[in-house]
């Protein structure tokens, strides 16, 4: 992600099972999938399939339990820029949500 970004904390809980299932990530198959996503401890990163562009870096605590505990939104000008913040950390989220846990 580039230098522009801004950070959004959160406390949200998650299953080991889910974390297992982030853990995994999502490889693009097929044109028609829109975002490349892997973990590395802590982050799981969110990027474009198409551009490579970093959208959202979502950070994970695991103890006690596993939690999300942050959201790094991108801010670039140049690349991807959201204007609202909430708006863009309730999409990232949504984006875990339905591209990893089902």
């Amino acid at each position: 992600m580039g230098p522009k970004s801004s950070v959004i904390a959160v406390e949200i809980p998650i299953s080991q099972d889910a974390f297992e299932m982030i853990r995994l990530g999502l490889l693009p198959l097929e044109m028609e999938d829109k975002w490349f996503l892997f973990y590395e401890e802590p982050l799981l990163h969110c990027h474009r399939s198409w551009t490579g562009l970093e959208a959202y870096t979502i950070e994970i605590a695991r103890e006690p339990t596993p939690r999300i505990t942050s959201i790094r939104i991108s801010q670039d000008p140049d690349g991807i820029h959201f204007e609202d913040l909430d708006q863009a950390a309730a999409q990232a989220i949504l984006l875990v949500s339905i591209c990893l846990l089902g």
